[in-house]
């Protein structure tokens, strides 16, 4: 009756990724992609189905056709950064520096970027501190950071300077104990 129907369509597309018909998943989003260019959550749900089929590339190159469409999408975007972070792709770094710009100070960006943030330090270790610190100044409370930077000093033989990293973040990690037990 709804031939042209997307929710439809993402229904069925949905029912056979579930069945593990990905092929036929595939062409799904390929039929409506062809009417319907536009369609971000279709755009999502081919680059998940190409991860699945192992074609990386493929994924991410969907992805960044649906980051165009909808930047401020949030979980498109980290989606996109994780997916760059994983592959080892500089166009993290440019990704988590437009996502850290565009929050304000009442809303921190999530521990999710923030770990995507650090994982993607690994492509250039010269900038590592300058992510850490970043991230350590957006959620002071972030112990993952903390760790991470004092890894980073301890590889480079700054021994004094990761045991003063390792040592705040002991002092942070007990002061927010001490806020949860009193909470609690």
């Amino acid at each position: 009756m709804l031939p042209q129907s997307i929710p439809l369509h993402i229904d069925l597309i949905q029912a056979y990724a579930d069945d593990q018909k990905t092929d036929e998943a595939l062409a799904t989003c390929d039929k409506v992609l062809q009417q319907h260019p536009d369609q971000v959550a279709v755009l999502m749900m081919k680059s998940d189905l190409l991860e699945q089929k192992n074609d990386t590339t493929g994924s991410i190159h969907t992805l960044e056709q649906a980051y165009r469409l909808a930047p401020s999408n949030e979980d498109l975007c980290y989606n996109l950064a994780f997916k760059f972070a994983q592959s080892k792709n500089p166009k993290v770094l440019t990704l988590c520096d437009s996502l850290l710009q565009h929050d304000t100070i009442e809303k921190k960006p999530s521990h999710g970027i923030l770990r995507v943030f650090i994982t993607a330090i690994s492509i250039e270790k010269a900038k590592a501190l300058e992510y850490f610190n970043k991230a350590i100044q957006f959620d002071y409370s972030f112990l993952d950071a903390y760790m991470d930077k004092g890894q980073v000093l301890y590889d480079e033989k700054k021994y004094a300077e990761a045991i003063s990293v390792f040592q705040l973040a002991l002092k942070v990690s007990a002061s927010l104990c001490r806020c949860l037990l009193l909470a609690g």
